[in-house]
Formats: structure tokens, C-alpha cells, sequence
């Protein structure tokens, strides 16, 4: 609409150089889907395993969702469909605009743990609140969203997490065997959007599949042989975190890399996914127990 674009170029007008152009454009990358994913993983790491798999869950399908409702509305962004006011600052997002994918990611992470850790809401939940809205301002700052795109990500991302986070609850102990349902749809999906779609609802897809399926199969295979203990010493957490942090991002960029020349996104997309998703929740978990990276004196149910 033309007074959200109104909006978008006064703030840009009033606030944009170089200076706040970086930060903004740094804070951004708070909501963005690697740096969430990434966060989730160092709770399943080192925190526990069912809440990490929980947050994992919740945040596929809310990605899921905010992905379709995308491919729907197929509204142009601001600075493709107000050239004349508004500027991309910085790199231009992909995709279509409502509604805002940062803002889902970000919110999502900030309910489901405000959610997770309600003894700590007094702390928890202003940080969150302060985190979230940085995020959206980002999104408009920098040109790639209407106030109406992270406003309406934000509602849908708070009720999504909150249901969706109380009906995993309901699984109980056997919470593995959400990937009995998820999985296959998950490989339907990535089949039939695969083959029908292409450019960016296609990428998107087969990436969000591709992780989906491998920390499904990965999380059952933990849970059942490898059984690694969370519990450790400070520096043990900080030495999971760098070896399972620098090989996720070296098959991030490596494999990105290595498939840039598929342009179906089977391979840059579902395998490069696929084998990261696998690396996060088999992979790195036996690394560490073979390591032994867990509380001295501590043995893994494996063990007991």
C-alpha cells in the first residue's frame, strides 16, 4: 500500500548512511534462518535434546507455513513495486514479501523459549520483545518488507508457536515418532515442488525438506544407539560448539560451493540440507561422545 511505502521512505530518508546502514543490515541477520537454526542446534547440543528437537519442529513448520502463505499473496517488496521511493539497502531478499520470513524466524524463537523458560519470563520476555521488534525495524529500514508483512508474521508466528509447541508436548517421551508423519510429507513435498516449481518457492522448499527428513532420521538414530549426554563442563560446551559450528559451516559454504552449478536445487538445495541437517543431529552428537565430551564422572544412558 502506498502510505506503508510512504513510511518505509521517510524512515530510510531520515535514518540511512553508511553507519546505520551496517548495523541495521548486521541486526537483521537476527532473524535470519541460519542464525536460528543455529541457536536451536546449540540448545540440542548442550542444553537438551527434546527441547532442541522441539524448538526444530516448531520452527520447520512455521517456516512451512510462512512459505506457502508467500506462494499465495505473492506480494511484490517495496523496493520492486515502489522503485521511485523505496531503495534495497544492502543485498536484495528473494521471494515474495508478506509475510516477513526474518520476522517468523526470529518471533518464533523468542515464543518458544519465553514458552520453554517460563520461571525466567521476567527476564526472558523483554529481551525477546526487544529482539523482535529490532528485527522488524530492520525489515522495513532496509526496504525489504511493509509494516503490515512483520506485523502479520509476528501474530501468526506467536499463535503457531504456541499451539503447535502444546501439541508436541502431547508425544510425550516418544517424540521421534512425529518424523513417522512429518517425513514422508516432508519427501511428498519435496518431490512435488521439486519437479512443478521453480526459482525461489523451489529452493526454499527442497532446502526446508532436505534438513527436515535428515534431523528426523538423524534425532530417531540418537535416541536410540548413539544416546549422547548433554551434560558437561563449560569448556566442553565451548569446544561442541566450535567443532560442530565450523563443520556446519564448512558444509554450508563448501557444499554451496560444490553444487553451484545445479540449478533444479536437488543438489544445492535437498542434499546440501539434507547432509547439514545429518551432520547437526547424528553426526556431530557421536563426534562429541566419541570425545567424550560430556561432565567428568558422568556416564551416557548408553553406558548405564
Amino acid at each position: 500500500m502506498p502510505w506503508e511505502a510512504d513510511m518505509i521512505a521517510g524512515l530510510q530518508s531520515a535514518l540511512s548512511n553508511g553507519f546505520t546502514d551496517f548495523v541495521f543490515g548486521a541486526l537483521t541477520l537476527l532473524g535470519d534462518e541460519i542464525f536460528v537454526i543455529a541457536v536451536m542446534m546449540l540448545m540440542f547440543w548442550c542444553v537438551s535434546k527434546r527441547t532442541g528437537f522441539k524448538f526444530l519442529n516448531v520452527y520447520f513448520l512455521t517456516v512451512a507455513i510462512n512459505t506457502g502463505i508467500k506462494s499465495i499473496v505473492a506480494r511484490q517488496r517495496p523496493f520492486q513495486a515502489y522503485p521511485d521511493k523505496v531503495h534495497s539497502i544492502g543485498e536484495e531478499s528473494n521471494g515474495y514479501s508478506f509475510p516477513s520470513g526474518h520476522t517468523n524466524s526470529i518471533t518464533t524463537l523468542a515464543t518458544l523459549t519465553c514458552a520453554e523458560y517460563r520461571t525466567k519470563l521476567k527476564i526472558l520476555l523483554p529481551i525477546a520483545i526487544v529482539v523482535v521488534v529490532l528485527v522488524m525495524f530492520t525489515r522495513l529500514f532496509l526496504g525489504q518488507h511493509y509494516l503490515t508483512d512483520v506485523l502479520s508474521s509476528a501474530a501468526i508466528a506467536v499463535a503457531l508457536s504456541l499451539v503447535l509447541g502444546r501439541l508436541f508436548e502431547l508425544l510425550g517421551d516418544h517424540e521421534e515418532r512425529l518424523g513417522y508423519v512429518v517425513g514422508p510429507l516432508a519427501l511428498i513435498a519435496a518431490i512435488v515442488v521439486g519437479t512443478v516449481a521453480d526459482g525461489d518457492l523451489a529452493e526454499k522448499t527442497l532446502q526446508l525438506t532436505g534438513v527436515i527428513i535428515a534431523v528426523y532420521i538423524g534425532y530417531w538414530l540418537e535416541k536410540k544407539y548413539v544416546r549422547f549426554d548433554v551434560r558437561a563442563a563449560l569448556w566442553q560446551h565451548v569446544l561442541k560448539c566450535l567443532i560442530g559450528g565450523v563443520v556446519a559451516l564448512g558444509m554450508y559454504l563448501g557444499l554451496k560451493y560444490a553444487f553451484a552449478f545445479d540449478t533444479t536445487y536437488w543438489l544445492s538445495g535437498f542434499v546440501r540440507f539434507f547432509l547439514m541437517g545429518a551432520w547437526l543431529s547424528i553426526g556431530a552428537p557421536a563426534v562429541f561422545k566419541a570425545l567424550k565430551l560430556y561432565s567428568a564422572g558422568e556416564r551416557t544412558e548408553a553406558e548405564d
